[in-house]
């Protein structure tokens, strides 16, 4: 038994009290003939051979599929293709983002990992003309004045792909986060039923949580083009804020403002202020943060406007506990009674490899503005939020870990993936023993 291995599985994954392991780990330094630690976890009762041997072909598995070679998708390609190329290339192979830097391979990462695009190394008068078309004909060192440029690639088509640049010891490194050429319907992308009820609303606040990478801004182009689509509304007043405008919404009848707004927290403030005046139906807020422009967007939710918002979070319960994070403890009342009054619903997701590896299927949270929920709301009993999210599945509700089984129940991604991504590995373990009983 490999104890480094089985050492890393203790530490990431909650199977026992820390005082249990310490005291295994004395029993370990004591013996004469040094024993492996999980025969004496053994020994003591602390695990059993079923979990552990689940435990370690999961984690073994993980190992086999990251030690595959990248190489080994590279074209054999007689010279560097050009960029159109090599993102024709990463999209075909379903990749996410791609990475361009100056005296390495070209990189796409498909389904989590990085894979070669190219066995070519990028030089540098193949990066000058990337530059050149990315920076609009730009002269001179373009990180001059600025170490990192964000703006996004213009392809002619329906979407913008946002693109950072930097510059490291070796030369410019371009980051590209891709995205589909059209905006995918909602049972594309596998939301869930429950908040497409939730977009039927004419006002409230519908929180779309994730970490980047996560394809947030994908689902909130997706819910913003089919509610300027639905015949039932008739014509909108839609307006977008974001930093980056990466997908291109087709108003139809519609009427929709799209603002570029500025990386303080304080600019976004100033548009939603602006918003209030512009008469709009619909809010599509890119990224939520900073106080005022929560508070803005809170009032906006209870006046009168759907406010559709992205943030940054790990699950539905975080995204809550970020919202009250920014005011101070004497408006944490006003805070509660506001989000008790106009949530609709979070939508928590993430993106995970499909069993060949060759993509990924999105997994989802859903904690739904139940009154069970708006009450725990309106009481701060974030525990109580935490227990909905598995109890009350039949009213909306819907924790990651039960998302995650019904994918790897229908195949669609492996336990391994489920598992590294659980909030309850223990629950999860336990299930999977079940099965195999």
């Amino acid at each position: 038994m490999d104890d480094t291995r089985f050492g890393i599985i203790l530490l990431e994954n909650p199977f026992m009290r820390r005082e249990d392991l310490e005291r295994c780990l004395q029993i370990q330094a004591l013996c004469h003939h040094r024993k492996p630690i999980g025969q004496i976890l053994l020994e003591e009762g602390l695990i059993n051979e079923r979990t552990l041997s689940l435990v370690l072909s999961i984690q073994e598995r993980r190992r086999a599929f990251r030690r595959q070679a990248p190489e080994e998708r590279a074209p054999e390609d007689p010279e560097l293709p050009s960029p159109r190329r090599l993102l024709a290339r990463a999209r075909k192979w379903g990749a996410s983002d791609l990475i361009f830097a100056e005296s390495r391979r070209p990189r796409a990462r498909v389904g989590g990992f990085l894979r070669d695009l190219s066995p070519e190394r990028i030089d540098g008068e193949w990066m000058g003309r990337f530059l050149n078309i990315v920076l609009d004909g730009c002269r001179g060192d373009p990180f001059e004045s600025r170490p990192v440029i964000e703006t996004n690639l213009e392809l002619g088509k329906g979407s913008r792909p946002r693109v950072v640049l930097c510059k490291d010891s070796l030369g410019p490194v371009v980051a590209i986060r891709l995205i589909p050429d059209e905006i995918p319907e909602a049972d594309d992308l596998g939301l869930p039923p429950q908040v497409q009820g939730m977009l039927e609303a004419e006002k409230g606040l519908l929180l779309v949580a994730g970490g980047a990478g996560s394809g947030r801004t994908t689902t909130l182009a997706s819910m913003a083009q089919s509610l300027v689509r639905d015949p039932d509304r008739g014509p909108l007043h839609m307006m977008v804020l974001d930093r980056h405008h990466e997908y291109r919404i087709d108003p139809g009848v519609s009427l929709l403002s799209a603002k570029k707004v500025g990386a303080e927290p304080g600019d976004l403030a100033v548009a939603l202020r602006a918003a209030f005046r512009e008469d709009v139906d619909v809010l599509v807020v890119g990224d939520l943060r900073g106080r005022e422009a929560i508070e803005l967007a809170l009032q906006a939710a209870e006046t009168g406007i759907l406010v559709l918002a992205g943030m940054q979070a790990g699950g539905a319960v975080k995204a809550i506990r970020r919202l009250r994070e920014v005011f101070p403890d004497n408006l944490d009342s006003f805070i509660r009674t506001h989000l008790a009054s106009s949530l609709l619903g979070v939508l928590y997701q993430e993106l995970v490899p499909v069993v060949d590896g060759e993509g990924v299927v999105l997994a989802t949270e859903v904690l739904a503005g139940i009154p069970e929920v708006r009450n725990a709301l309106e009481l701060g009993d974030m525990d109580r939020l935490i227990l909905l999210l598995t109890l009350a599945e039949s009213k909306g509700c819907k924790s990651l870990d039960e998302a995650l089984m019904d994918l790897v129940e229908d195949e669609k991604i492996s336990m391994d993936e489920a598992f590294a991504r659980a909030r309850d590995r223990q629950r999860m373990l336990a299930a999977t023993c079940q099965e195999e009983e």
